[in-house]
Formats: structure tokens, sequence, C-alpha cells
């Protein structure tokens, strides 16, 4: 009889332990597509946007709603998009002498100078801000910190590709010069688009 007891004993214990380590399993292999946040050297957007320079970009966002994080780095990431085509504007147009923005500011004042330079500017953000407006969200990685907030990366990306993005800067640049400065700048398309593709694969 004692020994009927005991193995009966035995067996409802293995039973216990069974189920607390089945339970134990079932909680480890939860999954969910936000992870606790670990630092690393670069975050797998990051290197996303490194492989296509130019073309893509990448941002940041922390806020306690995921929703409001991803806002905040979608707009950095596109106004980082933005920066870089308007160096590669200015650094373009600059080369050999035949920078749109100079022969728009050839007055003999200077105050005419500096408002003419301002007009440049200002078109060249305004042909940066219409290319943004053509990009995707194409990969994104979201966080938990330690304070319980989101931090969320955003890359963008301009879908057609960046020789086709050169070329849509090029004609809008182009649109903004007029005929005579464009005989004066001995302006020649290809060349121009070249060089906006060359300056924009050179951006990190």
């Amino acid at each position: 009889m004692k020994l009927i007891k005991n193995l009966a004993m035995s067996i409802i214990a293995a039973g216990i332990f069974s189920a607390c380590g089945g339970s134990k399993q079932a909680a480890t292999t939860t999954k969910s597509n936000v992870v606790q946040e670990s630092y690393q050297e670069l975050d797998r957007c990051e290197k996303y946007a490194l492989q296509k320079p130019g073309s893509r970009a990448v941002g940041e966002g922390y806020d306690y709603r995921v929703s409001y994080a991803k806002t905040y780095a979608e707009g950095q990431a596109r106004a980082e998009m933005r920066r870089k085509i308007e160096a590669a504007i200015l650094s373009a147009s600059s080369e050999d002498g035949d920078g749109y923005e100079k022969h728009a500011s050839s007055g003999n004042e200077g105050a005419s100078v500096r408002d003419e330079g301002a007009k440049k500017n200002i078109a060249t953000t305004q042909i940066a801000e219409g290319i943004v407006k053509n990009t995707a969200v194409v990969e994104m990685s979201k966080y938990v910190r330690n304070d319980g907030s989101y931090h969320v990366y955003v890359c963008i990306e301009y879908m057609d590709g960046i020789s086709k993005m050169a070329e849509n800067i090029a004609k809008q640049v182009e649109q903004q010069v007029s005929d005579d400065e464009r005989m004066k700048m001995n302006f020649e398309f290809e060349k121009f688009r070249e060089r906006i593709e060359n300056e924009l694969k050179k951006q990190k």
C-alpha cells in the first residue's frame, strides 16, 4: 500500500513539473514585431539605406505612441533626402562654372545679387520637395526603450531609381533657367543630368 502511495505521489509531481515546463516554453515563443531596444552599430534600416545611397534616406523618431514615432521618423528621412538633393543640385550646377544660380545673380548691385540668390535657393528647395513627394517607405524597425517609449527607424526610397531621379531633377532645373541664360551657360542637359546622378551617388 505504501509503495502504491509513493508511486502515485511521483506521478502527480512529474505532472506538475511537466506543466510548469510547458507554460514556460509557450511564454518564450510568443512572437512580436516590436523588440526590446539593444544598442548596435547600425540598424537594419540604416544598412538598407546604404545599399542605394542617393535614392534612399533613413530617419528615426521617438514617442510613447508608435504611430507618432513613425511619423517623426518619416519626416526626418524626407528632410534628409531633401538636403541631399539640394546639395547635389548646387554641387552639380557649380561645376565648370555653369551654375544656374550664378547666372541668375549677376546684377550690378549687392541687394539684387542677394535677392536673386535667395530666389534660386527657394527654387532648389522646391525642386527637392517635389522629388521627395515621390518616395515611399520601404523598411521600418520598431524598438521599445527602457522607459516604455518607442524608437522607430524608417527608410524611404525614390522608387523609380537614381537615374530617373537625376533626370527629373535636371528637367526641373532646366525649367528654372531662361533660354538666354542656358545659352550663356552653354547648358547641356545630358551632362548636367550625369553630374546630378554622380553627386547623388556620393551621398551617404
